[in-house]
């Protein structure tokens, strides 16, 4: 019978402990706070300064949080400001980058466009001396005559090329490769030879006075000679 006992109460021992606890924990925790309940009940005082306690304890985290909102706005409008410089100084950037690549841009092409058209002047110049010393029809003279206006045309101001094919009255009295009785084509063609040749050397030196049109492209005069 004393075996049976003795299991018995080893095996009830540990429940035991484990129901006084799950027991008496609420119950400790009831009379605690029954207790305190009497205690502020029967002292006003401490009442009031465990409220007055908790309310400067509540009112202190409530200032410490709108500080740090405060300070985290401000960081924001300070990162926010610092982004918006960022981005502007990268469009100011971009924007310039563009500027000088289109400028460059354009003067290579106003490089290239002058190049053919000391080209272009060169050749025609050639084809003209040809004319001058040889047997031709006026064909051949209308011909190359209306190249050399339209290549003009589209590379001089209208003020650069206005007296261009108009010959004077006394160009042969005074010019040493023709004479006032040559033919008035032969006097006509040494007149657009020599305008030619004053072009073609103040282009060479970069003379003011004869930039070439900005709106002046080579290929649009070598278009033309393709289509006519």
């Amino acid at each position: 019978m004393r075996p049976y006992v003795g299991g018995f109460l080893r095996w009830v021992r540990p429940r035991i402990r484990h129901y006084v606890w799950l027991v008496g924990g609420p119950v400790l925790f009831g009379l605690l706070l029954g207790g305190m309940e009497w205690w502020f009940s029967n002292s006003p005082r401490n009442a009031l300064w465990i409220g007055l306690s908790a309310f400067a304890l509540a009112l202190l985290g409530f200032v410490v949080w709108a500080i740090r909102l405060a300070q985290s706005r401000k960081q924001v409008q300070i990162l926010t400001a610092e982004e918006l410089r960022i981005k502007d100084q990268n469009r100011q950037l971009r924007e310039t980058n563009e500027s000088y690549e289109d400028t460059f841009r354009k003067k290579e092409e106003a490089h290239h466009s002058r190049l053919g058209l000391l080209y272009e002047l060169g050749e025609l110049r050639e084809e003209g001396g040809r004319i001058k010393r040889s047997d031709h029809n006026r064909y051949d003279f209308e011909d190359w005559k209306e190249r050399v206006r339209k290549l003009i045309e589209l590379a001089l101001d209208p003020s650069e090329r206005r007296n261009f094919f108009r010959v004077p009255a006394d160009y042969a009295k005074y010019s040493d490769d023709v004479d006032e009785s040559d033919p008035s084509e032969r006097i006509e063609t040494e007149y657009i030879l020599d305008q030619i040749e004053k072009v073609m050397r103040r282009l060479n030196t970069y003379h003011p006075r004869y930039e070439v049109r900005a709106d002046f492209h080579i290929r649009v005069y070598r278009r033309w000679l393709e289509t006519r």
